[in-house]
């Protein structure tokens, strides 16, 4: 059994259907997860997180390419990434996945340059409601 505390247990009981005040998981129930959202610091427990196929990665604290090769290493499954609001993140390198099929940005403002983009089959990207970065998306594009 395995304990995981705070933020990431809730949302595990909630995926797991299991009691709140439980915090012990086994190996068998944490890899029958495949979708979830998590922060940088709940990164650490990846490796029991192996069978996810979608992940979405949460703002702040702002997650690096570092991070981003380290969940393609242990998620090898990884079809689909969301990432929200990413300040540090200036160029997010897609390189590292195998397998993903599916990207979606939201409000990365300080975003410059995706590599790898034409890996993925399909790109989902969010700006703010008055576009006023409408430019990032068609320098992406462009880019890639």
């Amino acid at each position: 059994m395995i304990q995981i505390n705070g933020s990431l247990a809730s949302k595990l009981n909630k995926l797991l259907k299991k009691d709140n005040d439980n915090l012990m998981f086994s190996e068998d129930e944490l890899s029958s997860i495949v979708k979830i959202s998590l922060s940088k610091s709940e990164l650490a427990y990846l490796d029991y997180l192996k069978n996810v196929q979608t992940l979405e990665l949460d703002a702040f604290p702002s997650i690096t390419n570092d991070d981003l090769e380290e969940v393609s290493n242990i998620l090898t499954k990884l079809k689909s990434l969301k990432i929200k609001e990413q300040n540090a993140l200036f160029v997010l390198d897609l390189s590292v996945f195998t397998n993903l099929e599916e990207l979606c940005l939201i409000h990365n403002d300080n975003l410059v340059d995706i590599i790898g983009l034409n890996k993925v089959k399909r790109f989902t990207f969010y700006d703010n409601k008055d576009f006023e970065d409408i430019e990032q998306i068609v320098d992406f594009l462009l880019n890639n």
